[in-house]
């Protein structure tokens, strides 16, 4: 969103104005960047645990032929890594 705001260019403590937008222009960026740093860090969990989960449930499938019941056991977490990130 991009706001436009004009002022009278003949007032007294211009300089002060000045400094208080540039104050507040560093403010808002600094919320942006508050935003944007717990969408990243979500989105980094969330790809972990379902990677980790991927992993799980290829040794699953590749164990499946050799022993069935650490398959299955692999298998559990493996889908627990599939959702939980939802």
């Amino acid at each position: 969103m991009i706001i436009k705001l004009k002022r009278n260019r003949h007032i007294a403590n211009k300089q002060e104005l000045t400094r208080l937008q540039r104050k507040f222009e560093a403010q808002l960026s600094q919320v942006d960047k508050l935003e944007r740093e717990k969408t990243v860090r979500a989105s980094a969990t969330a790809l972990t645990i379902g990677f980790l989960g991927s992993v799980f449930l290829a040794a699953s499938v590749m164990l499946f032929h050799y022993n069935i019941f650490l398959s299955f056991v692999l298998g559990i977490p493996g889908l627990i890594g599939w959702i939980l990130p939802y």
